[in-house]
């Protein structure tokens, strides 16, 4: 009863909103309606498939190497260790005090100025 009821009313609402439209918007919204009818349901097309499974792909290829930290830590730790080899080996050579003195004496012989 309640159906018959909420349909009767939405008619007459529908009936007294198409009374009070302009014959124009009327016409247009009778074109707009036809066009609607007319279109058929757009089936999947072949793009979207390659894309997820393309996406999905890069994805398995992508991730592997972003979860495995072991690897990671492993390569960072012999580069830290590398760089703190180079940097002694550096410290130890004569050459490297001899431009800490020119530049000591350079900034001496500023300041007396």
């Amino acid at each position: 009863m309640t159906k018959q009821i909420d349909q009767k009313k939405l008619k007459d609402d529908l009936a007294f909103l198409y009374k009070n439209t302009k014959s124009q918007d009327q016409f247009r919204l009778a074109g707009a309606k036809s066009t609607a009818l007319s279109q058929s349901k757009t089936e999947i097309s072949f793009f979207w498939p390659v894309t997820t499974l393309s996406s999905l792909l890069l994805a398995l290829l992508i991730a592997p190497p972003l979860l495995d930290k072991s690897n990671n830590q492993i390569v960072v730790s012999q580069v830290r260790q590398s760089s703190i080899d180079i940097i002694n080996e550096e410290v130890d050579q004569p050459i490297f005090y001899y431009w800490l003195d020119v530049y000591d004496n350079e900034l001496i012989a500023a300041n007396e100025n």
